[in-house]
């Protein structure tokens, strides 16, 4: 039996013993999703939905990750929209500008470009950390809007004086990289990339790193960055974007086809398209 089923176990014994335990219909719900077990997965979290707000506030955020896990774009803005209100109301800032945020990846990919500014700026306004800004500011990078992007450097540079934290300090790197990497100066990009990482180690810097090694042709090293995020499969949902742990087969599907290795970009594919055949 593999550690996901002996979750599946453990966490239906639990509610079992004690069915009010809604922190084990997340467990039994996340463990549920990590299998592919989609269905069962949005069961559990919809239990929560029947309970007060602050449990439906974490419904919805399950929820959120399940439907961006599968490429569910659609389904997944109708529970940021309801994420958003309930977080209002019970003043969970964190947790409202963490929708905000996911509401940002998902527009875009849409053609309007002030859609996902709107909702980054509604994160840092609910919740002005240095991460918020960082991502904020990041956009800014990748619309070529690179004054804004260094007004936000900037006030990172404040924060990470005035509190000097490796999460502030990892934040002010990441985004210094972003910005060279959008200027196409990738290697400053990679030094200011790895540079955030030894501080804080995330996916999504990960990913950068990964797409710098890929156009210069590195690919074991590009390879070894998607590698290391399935290896991370749990941690994925709560450290990232969770659409990444399923997008980092197609990424590594994409290598190995530019490298070569056909049977194993097939391989990547076939598991990419598993997860988001209904996308």
């Amino acid at each position: 039996m593999g550690y996901i089923d002996k979750a599946i176990e453990a966490f239906s014994k639990a509610l079992q013993v004690s069915p009010q335990q809604f922190w084990s219909n997340v467990g039994l719900g996340t463990s549920y999703l990590m299998k592919g077990e989609f269905e069962k997965a949005e069961t559990q979290f919809k239990k929560l939905l029947d309970q007060g707000e602050n449990w439906q506030a974490i419904g919805e955020e399950w929820l959120v990750m399940l439907n961006l896990y599968q490429g569910k774009f659609d389904e997944a803005i109708d529970h940021i929209e309801k994420g958003i209100l309930i977080n209002q109301r019970i003043g969970n800032k964190s947790g409202e500008a963490w929708m905000h945020i996911m509401l940002a990846e998902i527009l875009k990919k849409k053609d309007d470009q002030n859609l996902p500014l709107k909702a980054l700026k509604n994160a840092v306004q609910v919740w002005p950390s240095s991460s918020t800004k960082m991502k904020l500011g990041g956009e800014y990078a990748r619309l070529n809007k690179f004054n804004e992007a260094l007004e936000l450097l900037d006030q990172l540079e404040v924060l990470k004086t005035e509190e000097q934290t490796q999460n502030n300090l990892a934040n002010y790197y990441r985004l210094r990289g972003e910005i060279d990497f959008y200027k196409q100066d990738y290697t400053n990009a990679t030094h200011n990339l790895e540079t955030s990482n030894s501080l804080y180690d995330d996916f999504e810097t990960r990913v950068l790193l990964a797409k710098i090694y890929n156009r210069s042709g590195q690919y074991e090293k590009a390879k070894k960055e998607y590698e290391y995020i399935l290896e991370h499969q749990y941690a994925t949902l709560f450290d990232a974007l969770p659409t990444m742990w399923p997008l980092a087969h197609y990424w590594l599907a994409k290598i190995d086809e530019l490298d070569g290795n056909r049977d194993d970009a097939i391989e990547y594919y076939q598991k990419f398209l598993k997860l988001w055949k209904d996308a």
